[in-house]
């Protein structure tokens, strides 16, 4: 082959100006990305109102208020009562004459990244308030990141309130972080227990997949254009369960049969709501588990989008079976879900939290079960129509 002559050579400056000015036009783009995904999915707080707590790792300053904008939400304002409760009642002597519910839970309990009128506390009060022709208060102590070990711990706290009942609102997600060896050992002894001020491990089986595909989500978590490619993408059904189920043991409670690591938490959680039923049953007060899926779950509600080998039913009817051994009240909002087009649209596409819709279906589910129930609290409360619900609520 005659090589080329000198003269139909490229300069050799070319060499290193065509891949600079590729990159530099890469970077640009990327810039430009950025900047225009960092006006739509913006996010900012104004002021804090949690601090480090030495048995729980952090809690609400009561009578506190604060504003959080998540990169898919508007701002948000949060206000906490006395007792540090995302609650408008204050927390002291119970009324004569209402009905109080202590209510445990994380973040999908408190109402986060929804406006308090939005939050199932709120609504399920204000509905219960009018079914009941009785004031019903649910003093939410809600709090994100706690797991079923800071419920376990905060039972007499919620029983200080002098409530008609307790209710803890669970999810799939409170499971994921293994409960902490050291803490359940020593849960009926707060005293012993020293708070890990370490990031949480996320004790998992599944080797280098399950750990990358969590480190590039970190990574592309601190990314404005990466959140919404991800806001885009994940509008697609399928393509969200097919990436959902890459997260291996975080995943894993959807499939069966479930792996030994989700037997362990399993096993953990029976023993903590026995513990807890034990304590609330002996002050005579009924005890209910609200039971609310994921956004995968509820995307998988139609079984034509499942995979071979999974069942997003699964985990609600074994913690089912853990409550009826316990005589705990199951409230599984699950099914409601599944009668909504599209459930996924509840929740928020990358950040995972239900909307201010998901709460509405859940908040009617809970008031459904709890005036079917026949327990004190509710004895001779009233039913109503679903499509009538809506004209009960206040909106502030």
């Amino acid at each position: 082959m005659t090589p080329a002559p000198e003269s139909d050579r490229p300069p050799r400056r070319d060499f290193f100006l065509i891949p600079l000015i590729v990159l530099v036009t890469a970077l640009a783009m990327l810039g430009g990305a950025e900047l225009i995904a960092g006006t739509f999915f913006r996010e900012t707080q104004q002021g804090n109102c949690s601090v480090p707590d030495a048995l729980l790792g952090a809690r609400y300053v009561p009578n506190c208020t604060y504003y959080d904008k998540a990169a898919e939400t508007p701002l948000v304002q949060y206000v906490f009562n006395n007792c540090g409760y995302r609650t408008r009642e204050p927390c002291g002597r119970k009324p004569a004459g209402s009905v109080r519910i202590a209510l445990l839970g994380a973040s999908t309990a408190e109402g986060f990244k929804v406006a308090y009128s939005d939050g199932l506390a709120p609504r399920a009060a204000a509905i219960l308030t009018q079914l009941c022709r009785r004031p019903v208060e649910i003093q939410n102590m809600g709090v994100p990141g706690y797991g079923v070990i800071q419920q376990y711990l905060r039972a007499d706290k919620a029983l200080s309130l002098q409530p008609d009942m307790v209710m803890l609102v669970l999810t799939p997600y409170e499971l994921v972080d293994v409960t902490d060896p050291e803490m359940l050992t020593n849960r009926d002894h707060p005293e012993a227990i020293e708070m890990k001020t370490a990031k949480k491990t996320g004790q998992v089986e599944g080797g280098n997949e399950a750990g990358t595909i969590a480190r590039i989500s970190t990574y592309l978590s601190d990314s404005r254009a990466a959140i919404a490619a991800q806001h885009f993408l994940f509008q697609n059904r399928e393509q969200y369960i097919k990436l959902f189920l890459m997260h291996g043991d975080k995943a894993d409670y959807l499939r069966v049969p479930l792996s030994a690591a989700w037997e362990k938490r399993l096993a953990d959680l029976d023993l903590m709501l026995g513990g807890m039923a034990d304590r609330i049953h002996r002050a005579g007060l009924p005890f209910a588990v609200v039971f609310t899926p994921q956004r995968v779950q509820a995307a998988l509600s139609d079984p034509a989008s499942r995979p071979p080998g999974v069942d997003p039913t699964t985990i609600g009817r074994r913690i089912a079976a853990i409550a009826a051994r316990h005589g705990i009240v199951f409230i599984d909002t699950y099914d409601a879900f599944r009668h909504v087009p599209s459930p996924e649209n509840l929740f928020l596409a990358v950040d995972g939290h239900m909307t201010a819709e998901g709460h509405r279906v859940v908040a009617d589910a809970m008031v459904g079960s709890l005036t079917a129930s026949g327990m004190p609290p509710f004895t001779g409360c009233g039913s109503v129509p679903d499509s009538d619900i809506s004209s009960i609520i206040h909106q502030p």
